[in-house]
């Protein structure tokens, strides 16, 4: 059986080698580190299950305001997106939910927490 596919939207490498690391047995994960990469790999990629969106993204646009102007599209509109961000406090979490994030997650992030959110997001989408 073929394994979901996530897109990781995080312009770190360590934390993108370590989110690689932590869902690569359950998941098939691709990378995007900025706007341009994450319409890019939409693009190409249009079985995403899911996307985990950092929220400080550096660049012309951050992952609130990708999640924007996805929820304006036909094809992402309803792709769950679970924010990932430093960013811990419940008037961040607001801001998440209110861009149009399903879920939010807090780094250092709960492993167990984060895959119970993406297996109850992407049972839904199936």
């Amino acid at each position: 059986m073929d394994k979901p596919k996530v897109l990781v939207v995080e312009d770190d490498f360590a934390t993108q080698q370590f989110m690689k690391f932590l869902l690569r047995n359950k998941y098939d994960v691709v990378f995007a580190a900025s706007s341009e990469e994450v319409d890019q790999v939409l693009a190409d990629n249009l079985d995403i299950a899911a996307i985990l969106m950092d929220v400080s993204l550096r660049g012309s646009e951050d992952g609130l305001m990708i999640t924007e102007r996805l929820r304006q599209t036909e094809e992402w509109a309803t792709v769950p997106i679970i924010a990932v961000t430093a960013h811990a406090f419940p008037s961040d979490q607001k801001l998440a939910m209110e861009s149009g994030c399903n879920e939010y997650i807090s780094k250092p992030i709960d492993q167990a927490k984060l895959f119970e959110m993406m297996d109850d997001l992407i049972s839904q989408e199936s």
